[in-house]
């Protein structure tokens, strides 16, 4: 690749705040974008540190030129991304089958890199502010995060042992743990529940899912999932390593809340036409 960031820090903005819908799907959201006028639901995600990912029929309508990668990948450049007033006028991207079902593109890490990123759950909404002109919010909790290459990863605790936490991802429960650390906070079973983990605030008893042996780039201990923020209003600003979080109602969810998250989410609108 010609540059080692997506984007190559390229975000240009002609209005402080863009803004989309949110959509939940599956174990996902999605928000309304614009890839080079192509209107597009772009599933949005913390572990997207790569090129922007185009399904077959939204590539194929650009009509990009792809050439293999280091990585066996078939990217392409030149395609610009767009949410509202927020645009990025040239980034990578990767042709891809893996995307699921009712998505047309998938990324995360322009948006978490460049701008501060609101999720607001309860009026369904996701924000993308300008760095230069936003101002943190107050009545929220403040979690230290940090970037590993351009992803959010939340640093937690519990009983003096540390865990970093990629996220918000398409996880299949609220926390996702590698067997090391699961072991280190002193976790057993497959599927155990936790206790006392703070992240700023302590998150109440949360469904835990150990998974098979893995190795990251980076080095962290697990994933949590959407499930975790949409019960929340947070705001990630990577820029300067604080996530702010404000349960909604004032107070977090019981472990039942946390894996049958928030039913109303499926009767969103779908984000508006997508390529065929």
């Amino acid at each position: 690749l010609a540059d080692t960031n997506v984007g190559g820090w390229s975000s240009q903005w002609k209005a402080p705040i863009a803004e989309s819908p949110l959509v939940r799907q599956s174990d996902g959201v999605a928000i309304s974008a614009r890839i080079s006028g192509h209107p597009a639901s772009l599933r949005l995600d913390g572990a997207e540190d790569g090129p922007l990912r185009l399904a077959p029929a939204l590539a194929d309508q650009l009509g990009l030129r792809f050439t293999p990668d280091i990585f066996g990948r078939l990217v392409s450049r030149g395609p610009e991304l767009a949410v509202g007033p927020l645009s990025f006028p040239s980034v990578w991207v990767e042709r891809t089958r893996s995307l699921p079902d009712g998505v047309d593109a998938a990324g995360g890490a322009p948006f978490f890199r460049e701008t501060v990123v609101e999720v607001d759950s309860e009026e369904r909404r996701v924000r993308f502010h300008d760095p230069a002109q936003w101002v943190n919010p107050e009545g929220f909790f403040r979690v230290l995060i940090d970037d590993d290459g351009n992803r959010p990863v939340v640093i937690g605790h519990r009983n003096g042992a540390n865990i970093r936490l990629l996220g918000p991802t398409s996880a299949a429960a609220p926390i996702l743990l590698t067997p090391e650390a699961a072991r280190r906070l002193g976790l057993s079973g497959r599927a155990p529940v936790l206790h006392g983990l703070w992240i700023g605030p302590e998150l109440p008893p949360t469904p835990v899912l150990i998974e098979d042996e893995r190795q990251s780039d980076y080095g962290e201990d697990g994933r949590f999932s959407w499930n975790l923020i949409l019960q929340s209003h947070a705001d990630f600003d990577m820029v300067h390593r604080w996530l702010y979080l404000r349960p909604n109602g004032g107070k977090w969810q019981s472990v039942e809340g946390l894996t049958r998250l928030a039913p109303s989410f499926a009767s969103l609108p779908s984000p508006g036409p997508r390529v065929r």
